[in-house]
C-alpha cells in the first residue's frame, strides 16, 4: 500500500483514481504497479552526481481495476505524464487480438518535479532527476501466446530457441 503523496508523485493521483482501490480509513491505495514505491524511495531527495545510474527492481501483483486491460484505450496522447513509452505486445489466436506483455515509459522530468527528486551536477547546480519505468514481462501471457501459436497435430512444438532452456522440443 501507499499514501496519496506517493500516487501524486508518481502521476496516478488524482488522474487515475478511478482505477485505483483505495482504502479509506487508513488513507492507502493498493500498489497498482511498482513504479511507485519503487520511485518514491527518492522523494524529497537530493543526490550526488556519483550516485548515478540508479537501478532498482521490484514486484507487485498490480492491484488496479483495469489489470489485464491496461493499454487497450490508452494509447498517444491519452499517455500524458510520460515522454514516450514502449509497448511490447503478442499475439493471442484464442483472443483473436494483440495483448500488451510490458511497457517501457521514459518520463523524463515529469515525476522528478513531483517528488522534488533532484541532484547536484558536477558544478554543485542542483538538477531534476530523469525516471525511467519498464515492466517485466506478463508471464501467464507469454506462455499462453507459446502453447497457443505452436500447436501442431496433438503436441506443442517448442520454439527452437527456448530448447536450450527447456531440454525438450515438445509438448505431448
Amino acid at each position: 500500500m501507499v499514501n496519496a503523496a506517493s500516487g501524486f508523485g508518481t502521476g496516478q493521483l488524482p488522474d487515475k483514481e478511478g482505477q485505483m482501490y483505495h482504502a479509506t480509513v487508513d488513507d492507502f491505495y493498493m500498489v497498482p504497479t511498482a513504479e511507485v514505491p519503487v520511485t518514491n524511495i527518492f522523494r524529497d531527495v537530493i543526490l550526488g552526481a556519483d550516485q548515478f545510474p540508479q537501478k532498482l527492481t521490484a514486484y507487485t501483483p498490480c492491484f488496479r481495476r483495469e489489470a489485464g486491460s491496461y493499454g487497450k484505450d490508452v494509447r498517444g496522447l491519452n499517455r500524458f505524464t510520460s515522454a514516450i513509452t514502449y509497448d511490447f505486445e503478442l499475439w493471442s489466436a484464442a483472443q483473436g487480438r494483440w495483448l500488451e506483455i510490458s511497457s517501457v515509459s521514459n518520463f523524463e522530468s515529469y515525476q522528478a518535479n513531483r517528488l522534488k527528486c533532484r541532484y547536484k551536477d558536477e558544478n554543485g547546480k542542483t538538477q531534476l532527476v530523469h525516471t525511467l519505468n519498464g515492466s517485466s514481462l506478463a508471464l501467464p501471457r507469454v506462455v499462453a501466446a507459446l502453447l497457443e501459436d505452436n500447436q501442431k497435430d496433438g503436441y506443442i512444438e517448442i520454439p527452437e530457441v527456448l530448447r536450450p532452456y527447456t531440454g525438450f522440443d515438445r509438448i505431448g
